[in-house]
Protein backbone atom coordinates (compact mmCIF):
# COMPACT_ATOMS: atom_id res chain seq x y z
CA UNK A 1 0.00 0.00 0.00
CA UNK A 2 2.47 2.17 0.98
CA UNK A 3 4.79 1.43 -2.39
CA UNK A 4 1.87 2.17 -4.71
CA UNK A 5 0.83 5.62 -2.55
CA UNK A 6 4.51 6.75 -3.27
CA UNK A 7 4.71 5.09 -6.97
CA UNK A 8 1.10 7.63 -7.58
CA UNK A 9 2.87 10.74 -6.64
CA UNK A 10 6.21 9.76 -8.15
CA UNK A 11 10.14 10.38 -7.79
CA UNK A 12 10.19 13.67 -8.99
CA UNK A 13 7.78 14.88 -5.73
CA UNK A 14 10.09 13.45 -3.48
CA UNK A 15 13.44 15.00 -5.42
CA UNK A 16 13.96 18.17 -2.47
CA UNK A 17 12.98 15.60 0.40
CA UNK A 18 14.70 12.67 0.07
CA UNK A 19 16.80 13.02 3.30
CA UNK A 20 12.82 12.82 5.30
CA UNK A 21 12.26 9.25 3.38
CA UNK A 22 15.62 8.12 4.92
CA UNK A 23 15.14 9.50 8.21
CA UNK A 24 11.22 8.25 7.92
CA UNK A 25 12.56 4.81 7.25
CA UNK A 26 14.98 5.02 10.11
CA UNK A 27 12.55 6.15 12.08
CA UNK A 28 9.76 3.47 11.66
CA UNK A 29 12.11 0.64 12.28
CA UNK A 30 13.10 1.89 15.39
CA UNK A 31 9.53 2.28 16.04
CA UNK A 32 8.94 -0.99 14.78
CA UNK A 33 11.58 -3.07 17.01
CA UNK A 34 10.00 -0.77 20.25
CA UNK A 35 6.82 -2.48 19.00
CA UNK A 36 8.36 -6.15 19.41
CA UNK A 37 10.17 -5.61 22.52
CA UNK A 38 7.33 -3.24 23.97
CA UNK A 39 6.20 -5.28 27.53
CA UNK A 40 2.92 -4.27 27.26
CA UNK A 41 0.55 -3.10 24.71
CA UNK A 42 -2.23 -1.46 26.10
CA UNK A 43 -0.75 1.82 24.62
CA UNK A 44 -0.47 0.27 20.80
CA UNK A 45 -3.87 -0.83 21.78
CA UNK A 46 -5.44 2.97 22.48
CA UNK A 47 -2.96 3.95 19.36
CA UNK A 48 -5.07 1.72 17.24
CA UNK A 49 -8.01 2.44 18.29
CA UNK A 50 -8.09 5.84 17.67
CA UNK A 51 -6.40 4.78 14.23
CA UNK A 52 -9.36 2.33 13.61
CA UNK A 53 -12.14 4.93 14.46
CA UNK A 54 -10.83 7.05 11.67
CA UNK A 55 -10.37 4.13 9.15
CA UNK A 56 -14.16 3.07 9.94
CA UNK A 57 -15.50 6.62 9.67
CA UNK A 58 -13.37 7.21 6.07
CA UNK A 59 -14.85 3.41 5.38
CA UNK A 60 -18.51 3.69 5.88
CA UNK A 61 -18.32 7.68 3.68
CA UNK A 62 -16.47 5.48 0.99
CA UNK A 63 -18.91 2.36 0.90
CA UNK A 64 -21.68 5.10 1.45
CA UNK A 65 -21.00 6.89 -1.77
CA UNK A 66 -20.58 3.79 -3.53
CA UNK A 67 -24.08 2.44 -3.18
CA UNK A 68 -25.20 6.38 -3.92
CA UNK A 69 -23.69 6.24 -7.22
CA UNK A 70 -24.08 2.24 -7.78
CA UNK A 71 -20.51 1.57 -8.40
CA UNK A 72 -20.41 -0.95 -5.76
CA UNK A 73 -19.29 -4.64 -6.99
CA UNK A 74 -18.67 -7.66 -5.40
CA UNK A 75 -15.09 -7.46 -5.12
CA UNK A 76 -15.09 -4.05 -3.80
CA UNK A 77 -17.98 -5.04 -1.26
CA UNK A 78 -15.82 -7.82 -0.85
CA UNK A 79 -12.74 -5.78 0.29
CA UNK A 80 -14.38 -3.09 1.99
CA UNK A 81 -16.17 -5.15 4.30
CA UNK A 82 -12.73 -6.17 5.36
CA UNK A 83 -11.20 -3.07 5.71
CA UNK A 84 -13.93 -1.76 7.90
CA UNK A 85 -13.61 -5.06 9.93
CA UNK A 86 -9.83 -4.50 10.39
CA UNK A 87 -10.70 -0.90 11.48
CA UNK A 88 -13.26 -2.06 13.80
CA UNK A 89 -10.81 -4.52 15.63
CA UNK A 90 -8.44 -1.45 16.36
CA UNK A 91 -10.86 0.35 17.29
CA UNK A 92 -12.60 -2.28 19.57
CA UNK A 93 -8.90 -2.95 21.15
CA UNK A 94 -8.65 -1.22 24.37
CA UNK A 95 -12.80 -2.57 24.81
CA UNK A 96 -12.56 -6.53 23.79
CA UNK A 97 -8.72 -7.06 24.90
CA UNK A 98 -5.86 -8.16 23.18
CA UNK A 99 -6.99 -11.86 23.28
CA UNK A 100 -9.90 -11.65 20.99
CA UNK A 101 -8.51 -9.23 18.35
CA UNK A 102 -5.59 -11.37 18.14
CA UNK A 103 -8.30 -14.19 17.56
CA UNK A 104 -10.16 -12.00 14.92
CA UNK A 105 -6.52 -11.19 13.00
CA UNK A 106 -5.83 -14.61 12.52
CA UNK A 107 -8.75 -15.41 11.46
CA UNK A 108 -8.10 -12.77 8.56
CA UNK A 109 -5.02 -14.02 8.17
CA UNK A 110 -6.07 -17.85 7.75
CA UNK A 111 -8.85 -16.76 5.23
CA UNK A 112 -5.78 -14.69 2.99
CA UNK A 113 -3.37 -17.57 3.38
CA UNK A 114 -5.74 -20.33 2.34
CA UNK A 115 -7.05 -19.01 -0.67
CA UNK A 116 -3.73 -17.74 -2.07
CA UNK A 117 -2.39 -21.35 -2.02
CA UNK A 118 -5.14 -22.76 -4.84
CA UNK A 119 -4.09 -19.90 -7.15
CA UNK A 120 -0.53 -20.58 -6.64
CA UNK A 121 -1.36 -24.20 -7.09
CA UNK A 122 -3.01 -23.23 -10.64
CA UNK A 123 -1.01 -21.13 -11.93
CA UNK A 124 2.36 -22.46 -10.62
CA UNK A 125 4.41 -19.75 -11.99
CA UNK A 126 8.32 -19.79 -12.00
CA UNK A 127 8.75 -18.89 -8.27
CA UNK A 128 5.68 -20.33 -7.26
CA UNK A 129 7.59 -21.66 -3.94
CA UNK A 130 8.54 -18.32 -2.83
CA UNK A 131 4.90 -17.65 -3.34
CA UNK A 132 3.82 -20.69 -0.99
CA UNK A 133 6.45 -19.52 1.27
CA UNK A 134 4.90 -15.93 1.64
CA UNK A 135 0.96 -17.79 2.04
CA UNK A 136 2.77 -20.07 4.46
CA UNK A 137 4.28 -17.54 6.49
CA UNK A 138 1.03 -15.85 6.85
CA UNK A 139 -0.83 -18.96 8.12
CA UNK A 140 2.36 -19.41 10.49
CA UNK A 141 1.54 -15.83 11.85
CA UNK A 142 -2.49 -16.72 12.34
CA UNK A 143 -1.47 -20.07 14.42
CA UNK A 144 1.33 -17.85 16.71
CA UNK A 145 -1.53 -15.42 17.38
CA UNK A 146 -4.62 -17.50 17.74
CA UNK A 147 -2.65 -20.68 19.98
CA UNK A 148 -0.55 -17.58 22.09
CA UNK A 149 2.90 -19.91 20.66
CA UNK A 150 6.30 -17.78 21.63
CA UNK A 151 4.15 -14.65 21.72
CA UNK A 152 1.30 -13.68 24.38
CA UNK A 153 -1.79 -12.34 23.43
CA UNK A 154 -1.29 -9.02 25.02
CA UNK A 155 2.36 -8.79 23.11
CA UNK A 156 0.10 -9.52 19.49
CA UNK A 157 -0.79 -6.23 18.29
CA UNK A 158 2.30 -4.52 18.98
CA UNK A 159 4.00 -7.40 17.55
CA UNK A 160 1.84 -6.89 14.08
CA UNK A 161 2.47 -3.21 14.34
CA UNK A 162 5.95 -3.42 14.76
CA UNK A 163 6.43 -5.47 11.45
CA UNK A 164 4.13 -3.14 9.47
CA UNK A 165 6.04 -0.36 10.59
CA UNK A 166 9.51 -2.29 9.81
CA UNK A 167 8.21 -2.95 6.51
CA UNK A 168 7.26 0.56 5.51
CA UNK A 169 10.80 1.64 7.45
CA UNK A 170 12.40 -0.58 5.06
CA UNK A 171 9.81 1.03 1.82
CA UNK A 172 10.87 4.53 2.90
CA UNK A 173 14.84 3.45 2.62
CA UNK A 174 14.29 1.81 -0.36
CA UNK A 175 13.19 4.99 -2.11
CA UNK A 176 15.91 7.38 -0.23
CA UNK A 177 18.15 4.69 -2.21
CA UNK A 178 16.57 4.78 -5.44
CA UNK A 179 16.02 8.72 -5.22
CA UNK A 180 20.16 8.95 -4.62
CA UNK A 181 21.40 6.70 -7.29
CA UNK A 182 18.45 7.35 -10.30
CA UNK A 183 17.49 11.41 -9.25
CA UNK A 184 14.46 12.92 -9.63
CA UNK A 185 13.59 11.13 -13.29
CA UNK A 186 14.37 7.67 -11.75
CA UNK A 187 11.20 5.49 -12.02
CA UNK A 188 9.65 4.02 -9.09
CA UNK A 189 7.92 0.89 -10.97
CA UNK A 190 11.09 -1.53 -10.30
CA UNK A 191 10.24 -0.30 -6.61
CA UNK A 192 6.61 -1.31 -6.64
CA UNK A 193 6.74 -4.75 -8.45
CA UNK A 194 9.62 -6.34 -7.13
CA UNK A 195 10.33 -9.75 -8.59
CA UNK A 196 8.22 -12.61 -7.83
CA UNK A 197 6.47 -12.57 -11.69
CA UNK A 198 9.00 -11.96 -14.63
CA UNK A 199 5.52 -9.89 -16.00
CA UNK A 200 8.39 -6.33 -16.11
CA UNK A 201 11.47 -7.42 -17.89
CA UNK A 202 10.46 -5.25 -20.92
CA UNK A 203 10.16 -2.06 -18.77
CA UNK A 204 12.69 0.07 -19.76
CA UNK A 205 15.62 0.06 -16.60
CA UNK A 206 16.72 3.58 -14.70
CA UNK A 207 15.73 6.62 -15.72
CA UNK A 208 12.37 6.96 -17.93
CA UNK A 209 12.01 9.04 -20.41
CA UNK A 210 9.86 11.79 -19.10
CA UNK A 211 8.82 14.53 -21.37
CA UNK A 212 8.80 17.42 -19.24
CA UNK A 213 7.84 19.27 -23.11
CA UNK A 214 4.72 17.66 -23.21
CA UNK A 215 2.67 20.53 -21.58
CA UNK A 216 -0.59 18.67 -21.99
CA UNK A 217 -1.73 15.82 -20.64
CA UNK A 218 -3.24 12.69 -23.32
CA UNK A 219 -6.05 10.59 -22.91
CA UNK A 220 -5.80 6.99 -21.89
CA UNK A 221 -8.81 4.76 -22.68
CA UNK A 222 -9.27 1.39 -21.30
CA UNK A 223 -10.94 -1.49 -22.76
CA UNK A 224 -12.32 -4.58 -21.05
CA UNK A 225 -14.24 -7.43 -22.36
CA UNK A 226 -15.55 -9.25 -19.22
CA UNK A 227 -16.11 -13.04 -20.13
CA UNK A 228 -19.54 -12.89 -19.54
CA UNK A 229 -19.88 -10.45 -22.14
CA UNK A 230 -17.65 -11.93 -24.97
CA UNK A 231 -19.47 -15.28 -24.87
CA UNK A 232 -23.20 -16.01 -25.50
CA UNK A 233 -24.90 -18.01 -23.29
CA UNK A 234 -22.92 -18.39 -20.93
CA UNK A 235 -23.38 -20.46 -17.00
CA UNK A 236 -23.29 -18.44 -14.07
CA UNK A 237 -19.90 -19.30 -12.07
CA UNK A 238 -19.64 -16.26 -9.53
CA UNK A 239 -16.02 -14.82 -8.78
CA UNK A 240 -14.62 -17.58 -11.50
CA UNK A 241 -16.89 -16.12 -14.30
CA UNK A 242 -15.66 -12.48 -13.16
CA UNK A 243 -11.45 -13.22 -12.76
CA UNK A 244 -10.59 -16.02 -14.46
CA UNK A 245 -12.93 -17.99 -17.24
CA UNK A 246 -16.55 -18.45 -18.34
CA UNK A 247 -17.94 -21.18 -20.43
CA UNK A 248 -20.57 -20.58 -23.04
CA UNK A 249 -22.90 -22.37 -25.42
CA UNK A 250 -21.01 -25.67 -26.41
CA UNK A 251 -18.36 -25.56 -23.97
CA UNK A 252 -16.57 -22.55 -25.59
CA UNK A 253 -14.07 -20.74 -23.11
CA UNK A 254 -13.84 -16.92 -22.48
CA UNK A 255 -11.44 -15.24 -20.20
CA UNK A 256 -12.26 -11.82 -21.84
CA UNK A 257 -9.96 -8.85 -23.11
CA UNK A 258 -7.79 -6.08 -22.08
CA UNK A 259 -6.47 -3.32 -24.32
CA UNK A 260 -4.88 -0.13 -23.48
CA UNK A 261 -5.46 3.44 -26.47
CA UNK A 262 -3.12 6.77 -25.35
CA UNK A 263 -4.74 9.42 -28.06
CA UNK A 264 -4.86 8.22 -31.66
CA UNK A 265 -1.74 6.83 -32.14
CA UNK A 266 -0.56 3.55 -29.58
CA UNK A 267 -2.36 0.94 -28.74
CA UNK A 268 -1.75 -1.77 -26.51
CA UNK A 269 -3.40 -5.48 -27.23
CA UNK A 270 -1.94 -8.60 -27.38
CA UNK A 271 -4.20 -11.69 -28.74
CA UNK A 272 -3.43 -16.04 -29.15
CA UNK A 273 -3.44 -16.64 -32.88
CA UNK A 274 -5.48 -19.26 -32.40
CA UNK A 275 -8.28 -19.66 -30.13
CA UNK A 276 -7.46 -21.50 -26.61
CA UNK A 277 -10.13 -24.84 -26.25
CA UNK A 278 -10.71 -25.97 -23.32
CA UNK A 279 -13.69 -26.89 -20.53
CA UNK A 280 -14.14 -26.61 -16.62
CA UNK A 281 -11.91 -29.48 -16.18
CA UNK A 282 -9.08 -28.08 -18.24
CA UNK A 283 -8.30 -25.17 -16.40
CA UNK A 284 -5.15 -26.46 -14.28
CA UNK A 285 -3.80 -27.29 -17.31
CA UNK A 286 -4.67 -23.99 -19.32
CA UNK A 287 -3.72 -21.48 -16.39
CA UNK A 288 -0.21 -23.26 -15.73
CA UNK A 289 2.23 -20.44 -16.82
CA UNK A 290 5.35 -22.81 -17.54
CA UNK A 291 7.01 -21.73 -21.06
CA UNK A 292 6.26 -24.82 -22.49
CA UNK A 293 2.53 -22.92 -22.87
CA UNK A 294 3.88 -19.94 -25.08
CA UNK A 295 2.03 -19.40 -28.02
CA UNK A 296 2.30 -17.15 -31.11
CA UNK A 297 0.36 -14.30 -30.52
CA UNK A 298 -0.36 -11.18 -32.25
CA UNK A 299 -0.95 -7.53 -31.87
CA UNK A 300 -4.00 -5.54 -32.95
CA UNK A 301 -3.69 -2.45 -34.51
CA UNK A 302 -6.55 -0.59 -33.23
CA UNK A 303 -9.39 -0.55 -31.27
CA UNK A 304 -11.17 -0.22 -34.41
CA UNK A 305 -9.83 -3.03 -36.01
CA UNK A 306 -10.78 -5.64 -33.08
CA UNK A 307 -14.53 -3.82 -33.08
CA UNK A 308 -14.92 -4.91 -36.39
CA UNK A 309 -12.81 -7.99 -35.54
CA UNK A 310 -14.52 -9.27 -32.65
CA UNK A 311 -17.33 -6.74 -30.66
CA UNK A 312 -16.90 -3.91 -29.34
CA UNK A 313 -16.06 -3.80 -25.55
CA UNK A 314 -18.34 -3.48 -22.59
CA UNK A 315 -16.34 -1.30 -20.18
CA UNK A 316 -14.27 1.47 -20.79
CA UNK A 317 -12.18 3.86 -18.22
CA UNK A 318 -10.77 7.12 -19.44
CA UNK A 319 -7.61 8.67 -17.42
CA UNK A 320 -5.47 11.52 -18.48
CA UNK A 321 -1.28 10.90 -18.87
CA UNK A 322 1.96 12.68 -19.27
CA UNK A 323 3.73 9.57 -19.38
CA UNK A 324 2.87 8.47 -22.83
CA UNK A 325 6.98 7.92 -23.67
CA UNK A 326 7.45 5.79 -20.82
CA UNK A 327 4.58 3.57 -22.17
CA UNK A 328 5.18 3.77 -25.51
CA UNK A 329 8.98 2.46 -24.74
CA UNK A 330 7.40 -0.29 -22.82
CA UNK A 331 5.50 -1.39 -25.65
CA UNK A 332 8.36 -1.08 -28.04
CA UNK A 333 10.15 -3.42 -26.47
CA UNK A 334 7.09 -5.60 -25.43
CA UNK A 335 6.68 -6.04 -29.25
CA UNK A 336 10.31 -7.53 -29.70
CA UNK A 337 8.69 -10.99 -28.75
CA UNK A 338 5.39 -12.26 -29.96
CA UNK A 339 5.19 -14.95 -27.36
CA UNK A 340 1.53 -15.12 -25.94
CA UNK A 341 1.34 -16.94 -22.42
CA UNK A 342 -2.46 -16.85 -20.91
CA UNK A 343 -0.84 -16.67 -17.00
CA UNK A 344 2.12 -15.08 -17.55
CA UNK A 345 2.06 -12.61 -21.36
CA UNK A 346 -1.41 -11.94 -21.86
CA UNK A 347 -3.70 -8.84 -22.96
CA UNK A 348 -4.32 -8.14 -18.95
CA UNK A 349 -0.34 -8.22 -17.68
CA UNK A 350 0.53 -5.94 -20.74
CA UNK A 351 -2.13 -3.21 -19.60
CA UNK A 352 -1.58 -3.48 -15.86
CA UNK A 353 1.66 -2.43 -16.94
CA UNK A 354 1.17 0.02 -18.62
CA UNK A 355 -1.52 1.33 -16.69
CA UNK A 356 1.11 2.00 -14.10
CA UNK A 357 3.49 3.77 -16.30
CA UNK A 358 1.05 6.23 -17.46
CA UNK A 359 -0.43 6.66 -13.51
CA UNK A 360 3.09 6.95 -12.06
CA UNK A 361 3.64 10.12 -10.86
CA UNK A 362 -0.14 11.85 -11.42
CA UNK A 363 -0.35 12.47 -8.18
CA UNK A 364 2.97 15.02 -7.99
CA UNK A 365 2.60 17.50 -5.79
CA UNK A 366 5.35 19.68 -3.75
CA UNK A 367 3.68 18.80 -0.85
CA UNK A 368 4.26 14.45 -1.03
CA UNK A 369 4.56 13.58 2.20
CA UNK A 370 0.79 15.75 3.33
CA UNK A 371 -0.17 13.99 0.27
CA UNK A 372 1.28 10.72 1.25
CA UNK A 373 -1.08 10.64 4.38
CA UNK A 374 -4.14 11.52 2.39
CA UNK A 375 -3.75 8.36 0.34
CA UNK A 376 -2.76 6.64 3.30
CA UNK A 377 -6.45 6.54 4.59
CA UNK A 378 -8.20 6.28 1.10
CA UNK A 379 -9.82 2.93 1.12
CA UNK A 380 -9.28 2.39 -2.87
CA UNK A 381 -5.90 2.78 -2.44
CA UNK A 382 -5.96 -0.21 0.08
CA UNK A 383 -8.15 -2.53 -2.12
CA UNK A 384 -5.96 -1.52 -4.93
CA UNK A 385 -2.94 -2.75 -3.05
CA UNK A 386 -4.39 -6.41 -2.17
CA UNK A 387 -5.93 -6.58 -5.75
CA UNK A 388 -2.35 -6.19 -6.86
CA UNK A 389 -1.16 -8.53 -4.97
CA UNK A 390 -3.47 -11.10 -5.47
CA UNK A 391 -2.81 -10.87 -8.93
CA UNK A 392 1.10 -11.12 -8.68
CA UNK A 393 0.12 -14.59 -7.09
CA UNK A 394 -2.14 -15.50 -9.75
CA UNK A 395 -1.81 -13.59 -12.86
CA UNK A 396 -3.81 -10.26 -14.61
CA UNK A 397 -7.00 -11.50 -15.81
CA UNK A 398 -9.41 -8.67 -17.73
CA UNK A 399 -11.30 -8.67 -14.42
CA UNK A 400 -8.76 -7.63 -11.99
CA UNK A 401 -7.54 -5.06 -14.25
CA UNK A 402 -10.95 -3.87 -14.71
CA UNK A 403 -11.58 -3.56 -10.63
CA UNK A 404 -7.67 -2.39 -10.18
CA UNK A 405 -8.39 0.39 -12.39
CA UNK A 406 -11.55 1.67 -11.09
CA UNK A 407 -9.92 1.91 -7.58
CA UNK A 408 -7.28 3.79 -8.99
CA UNK A 409 -9.09 6.00 -11.03
CA UNK A 410 -11.03 6.49 -7.29
CA UNK A 411 -7.36 7.36 -6.01
CA UNK A 412 -5.68 9.66 -9.06
CA UNK A 413 -9.10 11.26 -10.62
CA UNK A 414 -11.67 11.64 -7.74
CA UNK A 415 -14.78 13.24 -8.23
CA UNK A 416 -15.62 16.13 -6.41
CA UNK A 417 -18.06 14.37 -4.12
CA UNK A 418 -17.04 12.62 -1.17
CA UNK A 419 -16.58 8.87 -2.01
CA UNK A 420 -15.30 8.56 -5.68
CA UNK A 421 -18.14 6.42 -7.93
CA UNK A 422 -17.08 3.61 -10.26
CA UNK A 423 -16.22 5.19 -13.43
CA UNK A 424 -16.67 2.00 -16.06
CA UNK A 425 -19.60 2.38 -18.52
CA UNK A 426 -21.33 0.46 -21.05
CA UNK A 427 -20.27 0.76 -24.47
CA UNK A 428 -22.62 -1.38 -25.69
Amino acid sequence: MLKLGLFLIGARSFAASAHYALMGGVLLFACGFLGVIVPDDQGVRIGLAILGLGLATRACVYVGGLVLHSGLTVATLILSLLFLLVSLVWMAAPVIGARPAAVALAVAFTIDGLSRLPLIALVRFERWRDGVLLASGELLLAWVLASEWLIPAYKSLALLSGISLSVSGHSLLRLALLMHNGGPFGSLHDFLTGDLRSWHREIPKGRRPECEKQSASLAVRLYIWTPKFAVAGSTSWPLVDRYLMTFGEGGKPSAGHAALGIDSDLYLSHWPVSEISAGIRDLPHVFYSGRNKDMPGLFPPSYAFECDDWIPADQCIEFRTRNADAVRAYWNAYRQNTAYNITDRNCSIVVANALELALEGHLRTRHPWLQLARLLVHPALWQASYLRSRAHHMCWTPGLVLDYANLLKQVVEPSGRAASSLSAVRTR
